[in-house]
């Protein structure tokens, strides 16, 4: 299954950091909800992100259930097909693979 947390847009400015598989979104290919929590967790770990906002909020706040999982690559339940991961803006999303693979979309 793959789960997909979104980024917020804290401070006016979005983190991006292709080494890290760090952009407007974060789909992570997993077993299970919790599986995709700690991956989420170990990515954004080991990236020394930007800081949240005290009026925008915290750049990454989504956490998932067991429900929350897609059978592709998605933007929350729609297909990246349907509605980009990237959400029209010009920073890529990142899918990282289960077998450790991260792959980009952004939008054509």
């Amino acid at each position: 299954m793959f789960y997909t947390v979104g980024q917020n847009n804290s401070g006016g400015y979005f983190d991006h950091d292709a080494s890290k598989g760090i952009g407007y979104r974060i789909c992570v290919e997993a077993d299970s909800a919790e599986d995709a929590n700690k991956r989420i967790e170990s990515i954004l770990d080991s990236y020394d992100q930007g800081g949240d906002c005290s009026c925008c909020g915290p750049r990454w706040s989504a956490w998932f259930d067991d429900d929350d999982g897609c059978k592709s690559p998605s933007n929350y339940s729609w297909s990246k097909d349907e509605n980009p991961l990237t959400g029209g803006w010009n920073i890529p999303a990142y899918i990282h693979y289960a077998n450790g693979t991260i792959a980009s979309v952004l939008n054509d």
